[in-house]
């Protein structure tokens, strides 16, 4: 007898098996769109051949191959997510309507335990009992007809506890669309298919009218950590809920000097799943009994290498219930991308943006803003004069003003713009010398801003790559690499970075963050991996655009990682997989 080899999740194609999602939450399980890289070796007995089809030519062994097939899903459900608000105890009915896609199918209805991941997304958990207080009045099972229609009904009783929130959820399932290839040439043999499940959860959210939000004082803070994404610093905090209940909360932050020093402004964290909401919703934060869940948030304002003190407090309602503190090191480089944005001028001064591009060429801007900002707790009187890279004094640059005294917390804008001297042709390229003087301290001198003037000729960035290496001797570990300019104008440097282990899983890392390199420099550009890195073998691939109609850098490493410390992270190349361009 035939066997048919298939099931909800997985697929067996040519020897390969596909996983099909089948638990995100509030849609349809049936759209797949498979990509298969890997084409299985010629001669693997194991793997049913699929017939040429007319006029695509066959794979050979070793060749990529992609396979993409769309479904759509059997039905449709409106709502995914019913919104309440009811006092405890009272019972209230919920509908969801059901509408038939395509052929008839039988749908499993039942209620469903709902448990939470770490980034927020609550999901079906069928290993344990579903909660009472949700019960359907409408069938279990019901038979769908092609553009028929149907109405989940349910009664839903508010829990008398003292949570603000509840969430229950309803699961419904088809038995799935069944494709397989017919099996006339070998009728005894294995047949390959694939069940299109069609899934929903659904949800019934309520929140509890005259309730006041005491849980929120029995959360726990586990950790905070500030760390790096895509350059920039991001504050992340951990929760749990101890208890037997849901419980709404707030979570609010500040990063200050030391625990005892003076207090800054706070910023709310959100749950990740939640980040595409708008505010004030994306900052609600929902927990499950028993779960433990990140809030996280963007640094508001630049951090510079230092050691600081990460507070969080929990709220219910406008009252904090909770504070936990957790001391942070910034060590250089940490936040490659903030450093573009703005940079520090002197003690408590930032200068923003850190690269200024003034233009005589058509579309171009003759004249920026400079943005000045006091964080320091005195008043700073500040000098600004243009020079160039050598530090001699120019007049094709002019500041103003150029000299503004800035009190505690205040910020103030200045022109940066290009004088008629000088030849209208070449690029040239300038700083800014800050001389900041807190009051009642020395005067202090830094040169953190670049400025360019583009002239009218056409010539451009040449970009070189060195090798790609993974470096564990400069700070952090990371994959470096030089990139060396050779024209005549700058360029802004991006890149690209796909890390895959073992198992394929890729992780995109990104460097340069649009630092300009100027021409005849270097510039390390630096890839941070993620500090989750486990030991194994990986595989780097790099890609560096290097401007319109030319090459790209595109670079590749192949290292074992081992299972040092994270001080004593160790690498080493393969043996055959050398840095190759």
């Amino acid at each position: 007898m035939p066997r048919t080899l298939f099931n909800a999740f997985s697929v067996l194609l040519l020897g390969i098996v596909i996983t099909v999602p089948c638990e995100a939450q509030g849609t349809p399980q049936t759209t797949l769109k498979s990509k298969v890289n890997t084409a299985t070796p010629g001669g693997a007995a194991s793997a049913p051949k699929a017939a040429p089809q007319p006029g695509v030519p066959a794979a050979k062994a070793g060749q990529s191959v992609r396979i993409t097939e769309e479904v759509r899903p059997a039905f449709i459900i409106d709502p995914i997510v019913n919104r309440l608000e009811a006092r405890r105890g009272k019972v209230v009915n919920v509908e969801f309507g059901i509408t038939c896609q395509g052929a008839p199918s039988v749908v499993e209805i039942r209620t469903v335990a709902l448990s939470q991941d770490e980034n927020g997304t609550i999901f079906p958990n069928e290993r344990v009992p579903a909660p009472t207080d949700l019960e359907l009045i409408t069938p279990k099972t019901v038979e769908l007809k092609p553009e028929g229609k149907f109405v989940i009904k349910a009664r839903l009783r508010v829990p008398d506890t003292q949570s603000t929130f509840h969430t229950f959820g309803i699961l419904v399932r088809d038995s799935g669309q069944l494709r397989a290839k017919s099996n006339e040439d070998q009728p005894d043999g294995p047949r390959v298919g694939i069940r299109f499940v069609t899934q929903y959860l659904l949800r019934c959210d309520v929140s509890v009218q005259g309730v006041r939000a005491e849980n929120a004082g029995k959360l726990l803070i586990d950790s905070g950590e500030l760390i790096e994404v895509d350059g920039v610093p991001l504050v992340r905090v951990y929760v749990e809920n101890p208890t037997e209940g849901p419980i709404e909360f707030g979570l609010r932050a500040q990063v200050r000097a030391t625990e005892e020093g003076e207090d800054k402004p706070t910023f709310p964290l959100g749950m990740p799943v939640r980040a595409n909401l708008d505010e004030p919703e994306k900052y609600f934060g929902r927990i499950l009994p028993g779960a433990k869940i990140r809030l996280e948030s963007k640094l508001p304002k630049p951090i510079f290498p230092g050691q600081y003190y990460l507070e969080a407090a929990l709220m219910g309602g406008n009252r904090v219930f909770t504070e936990s503190g957790f001391p942070v090191a910034v060590s250089e480089g940490d936040f490659p991308a903030q450093g573009i944005g703005s940079v520090m001028a002197g003690s408590g001064l930032l200068a923003s943006p850190s690269q200024i591009e003034l233009s005589l060429q058509r579309g171009g801007n003759r004249a920026e803003v400079l943005m000045l900002q006091n964080d320091g707790a005195t008043a700073t009187e500040i000098e600004i004069l243009p020079e160039t890279l050598d530090g001699k004094p120019i007049d094709w640059v002019g500041v103003r003003p150029n000299k503004v005294t800035l009190a505690p917390g205040a910020a103030r804008k200045v022109s940066v713009s290009l004088s008629a001297s000088g030849d209208p042709n070449n690029h040239r390229y300038a700083r800014l010398r800050v001389k900041s003087t807190p009051a009642g301290e020395a005067a202090e001198v830094s040169t953190p801003i670049v400025v360019a003037l583009l002239g009218k000729s056409t010539t451009t960035a040449t970009l070189t790559g060195g090798e790609l290496v993974w470096d564990t001797e400069h700070g952090t570990p990371a994959f470096v690499i030089d990139v060396q300019n050779t024209g005549l104008r700058h360029m802004p440097v991006e890149g690209q970075l796909i890390l895959g282990d073992e198992s394929g899983r890729p992780i995109e890392l990104r460097g340069g963050f649009g630092k300009w390199i100027l021409p005849g420099a270097t510039e390390h550009v630096r890839f941070n991996p993620p500090k989750s890195m486990k030991p194994g073998k990986y595989t780097a691939r790099l890609r560096i655009d290097t401007g319109e109609n030319s090459k790209p850098i595109e670079k590749r490493l192949e290292f074992n990682l081992d299972g040092a410390p994270a001080d004593e992270v160790r690498a080493e190349a393969t043996p055959a997989a050398q840095p190759q361009p």
